[in-house]
């Protein structure tokens, strides 16, 4: 059963009432997350091809747009108590996208885990080093500078 089903369940079970859009669009998005692609799930693609192709599950009325589904995935939605629902769905998609492109990094043939390392880069900022500005720096008290002259003092 997939993860947004079993919670839509729960939801009606404990009287939550009929399902909402946030409900409509998470139960659409797990389907497009769950397929299975070369290279691992549907989280592979950008933000804007993940919203078009849920929305493309839905009926017109329960579409929604790029500033929603960016607000369902920073998690503004206070009052919204389901939001919990599409961000299970969204963070196992990315867990489990994260653990096929690891898998492929060890076990691809010799010498192309580059081609790995360049989309984990990409798709995980925590993994991504090159776009951290780490001031590396050491503050000038921390410096010492010995001069020593030509006689050994």
């Amino acid at each position: 059963m997939e993860y947004a089903s079993m919670i839509v369940e729960i939801a009606y079970f404990y009287g939550m009432g009929a399902p909402t859009k946030i409900e409509k669009f998470t139960h659409a998005l797990d389907r497009v997350l769950n397929t299975e692609h070369s290279v691992g799930y549907a989280i592979i693609f950008t933000d804007k091809d993940l919203l078009e192709m849920t929305n493309d599950l839905l009926d017109p009325n329960d579409r929604i747009t790029q500033s929603t589904f960016e607000n369902y995935k920073a998690g503004n939605l206070l009052d919204e108590p389901r939001l919990d629902m599409f961000l299970g769905v969204y963070k196992r998609a990315l867990m489990a996208q994260s653990a096929n492109l690891f898998e492929r990094l060890s076990t691809d043939v010799p010498g192309a885990w580059q081609r790995w390392a360049w989309i984990i880069e990409r798709k995980f900022d925590d993994w991504n080093l090159r776009s951290r500005n780490v001031d590396e720096t050491p503050a000038p008290k921390e410096l010492v500078f010995r001069v020593s002259g030509g006689s050994g003092t």
